[in-house]
């Protein structure tokens, strides 16, 4: 029997990043949604689970991607609430995974805490309102770090926190950095600094993150140049620089792709896994 993935996305088309990575992982077929309306999901689980019997289901399984993470957690709930009015034994495995965020951030503050115990540290994660900034954000605060998310719209770091305090029960202090003196006096203090902004923009000059004294390592999720941070390169793999570790983007995403793979393996060894952002870091 071939291994099935209902893949749903938020987005016009669904991603080929993560269908490419469902074949590689062994799965025979993807069936991509996209542009998914939350109440279009309960039929669309329906008709996923009802071709095949109980014992049949460990080879059918659904991943929820795209772009926006509300939606697509509106989604996994969705799908958890249709799956929970099912008869005894109809039921599969689901991973959340919105913009590749869980599994990158999960990857990110699994290597910044290989070189460092980050409890009671300041972190700062720059241009954090995207989805991969602010899983990054809710890892380091789980982890007890004082976090500090940013934005260059103050509101849009303020809704970002409030919603991290609503959904994970964390505190995260929201800052505006629109020129380099705001950039500075977060920074002042910061002993980990994450850029997870957009691919080929610059966050954080060399000549700033170069001369601060508490700062102890740094983290740029940018592949494209110019990178997120200037001086750290993505193939950096954790090398020093000013005294700092600096982690590349390439190193990170080595692991992010691990992890991606092995949830895809374990979503068809059982029928009862949910991958939400706790249990992806977990499991890396």
């Amino acid at each position: 029997m071939k291994k099935i993935l209902l893949y749903l996305s938020t987005e016009k088309h669904a991603s080929a990043f993560d269908i490419t990575v469902a074949h590689d992982s062994g799965v025979d077929v993807v069936l991509p949604y996209d542009n998914v309306e939350i109440d279009e999901v309960e039929d669309i689980i329906y008709h996923s689970l009802f071709p095949r019997g109980p014992k049949e289901l460990k080879n059918t399984a659904v991943f929820i991607g795209g772009h926006q993470i509300m939606k697509a957690k509106e989604y996994l709930k969705n799908t958890l609430e249709t799956l929970d009015r099912l008869p005894l034994g109809m039921r599969v495995s689901v991973a959340l995974d919105p913009d590749g965020a869980y599994t990158t951030a999960s990857a990110c503050v699994g290597n910044i805490k290989e070189h460092i115990n980050v409890d009671g540290m300041n972190a700062v994660v720059l241009a954090g309102t995207g989805p991969v900034g602010q899983s990054v954000a809710a890892l380091l605060a789980k982890e007890k770090c004082r976090v500090t998310l940013t934005s260059r719209h103050k509101k849009r770091a303020e809704e970002t926190t409030k919603n991290l305090r609503e959904e994970y029960g964390i505190h995260v202090e929201a800052a505006e950095i629109g020129v380099e003196a705001q950039l500075k006096d977060v920074l002042i203090n910061a002993q980990v600094v994450v850029a997870a902004g957009p691919e080929g923009v610059q966050l954080l000059p060399e000549r700033v993150w170069s001369g601060l004294e508490e700062l102890r390592v740094l983290a740029d999720l940018n592949s494209v140049p110019p990178y997120g941070i200037s001086g750290v390169d993505e193939i950096d793999r954790v090398v020093k620089k000013h005294g700092k570790t600096v982690i590349g983007s390439i190193y990170t995403g080595n692991h992010k792709m691990r992890i991606h793979q092995e949830i895809i393996k374990q979503i068809f060894r059982d029928t009862d896994q949910v991958f939400d952002l706790y249990r992806t870091y977990e499991l890396a």
